[in-house]
Formats: structure tokens, C-alpha cells, sequence
């Protein structure tokens, strides 16, 4: 269950009223589901998990912090914020491998990694693994829309473990939902 902390002040804010029905939207989806949900919310941040088992094991957090400065010669305008989205489950696939942004120094590395190379059309993102197995090539056709709005934080898979990390503070459950239903 999914629970507000916010001071009776807190509530009256329009951001608490998205935060909540960001909330209860989560909470619907994961419900719809069979699922199992806990988090805390309220006018500056949400941190929320749900668990489903149906058609597999998804684990889904989603979490949002607004920081603001003390100063009152700064407006509430200029924050801070951070978002964040888990999508969590175990794969039949043993392979590890990695996809995240790219930084500048990926470039001198790719030249010593024959792994380490840039995403084929997403020029962004860095891949590293030894092989493309289906399991990549299925969950980069599949995130393509959220690769190209650059929200991919990173994708990646170790010891049978498929991590998608997003940098969104939209829950994107169509996408989710399509990963469900690959053969993972």
C-alpha cells in the first residue's frame, strides 16, 4: 500500500496532487496486476515498489526527489530534481552485458575493449558485451522510443538479472508491459 507523509500544508500544493495521482496510477497498474505495492509520498518526492508475477517476476521502483536551496534570494523555480525508474526481473539468458549513456573518455576505451563499442543508432549509448544475444536486440527494439528521448539511464544483465534503469518521471507502462511479454 502506497501512503501519503505529507504535512496537511503539504497537501494543499499542486505538486502533492501530482505526486498522488502519480501514485495512485502506480498503484492501479501494479493492482490490475495482482500485485504488490508499498511507498510514501508526498509534495517534494514518492518512492514507490511494486512486485508482479504474472505472465513472470517484475520488480518495479520508481523514486523522485525535489531539492530546494534555503536561500530566499533563489526561487523555488531553480531545483533540483531526481527520478529515477527500475524495471527489475530474472532471465532464462546467462550472458552479461551493459548499455548506458556514453561518456568522453568512451572513445580512448573502445580503442583497448573490442566489447566496448557505440549502440548501432543510438550513438549515445555505449554497448558493452561480447556477443548481441536476442535478449539484447529484443529489450533495445523494445526501449527504442525511451533510447531515442535519451531516458535510458543504463540496461544491463548479470548473472541472469535484466536491470533497465530510466532517468523519467513518467511511468511508461506500455513499454513495460511489451517487455513482459518477450521471451526473456
Amino acid at each position: 500500500m502506497i501512503t501519503s507523509n505529507a504535512t496537511f500544508i503539504e497537501q494543499q500544493s499542486p505538486y502533492y496532487k501530482l505526486n498522488e495521482s502519480f501514485c495512485l496510477n502506480f498503484e492501479k497498474f501494479i493492482n490490475e496486476r495482482q500485485g504488490k505495492t508499498s511507498g510514501k509520498f508526498n509534495a517534494w518526492s514518492y518512492v514507490l515498489h511494486g512486485k508482479i508475477t504474472t505472465p513472470k517476476p517484475w520488480i518495479l521502483e520508481y523514486k523522485k526527489s525535489t531539492f530546494t536551496s534555503d536561500r530566499s534570494l533563489i526561487s523555488l523555480k531553480n531545483k533540483n530534481l531526481f527520478v529515477s525508474v527500475i524495471w527489475k526481473t530474472q532471465t532464462t539468458d546467462t550472458k552479461t552485458f551493459s548499455i548506458r549513456r556514453k561518456h568522453s573518455t568512451d572513445n580512448i576505451v573502445g580503442i583497448f575493449n573490442s566489447n566496448f563499442k557505440c549502440l548501432e543508432n543510438h550513438k549515445n549509448y555505449i554497448l558493452n558485451a561480447k556477443n548481441q544475444s536476442k535478449t539484447i536486440q529484443e529489450v533495445i527494439k523494445t526501449v527504442h522510443p525511451l533510447l531515442v528521448s535519451n531516458e535510458v539511464f543504463q540496461i544491463s544483465q548479470k548473472n541472469g538479472i535484466l536491470n533497465i534503469k530510466l532517468r523519467t518521471d513518467l511511468h511508461y507502462f506500455n513499454i513495460f508491459n511489451q517487455l513482459t511479454k518477450l521471451n526473456l
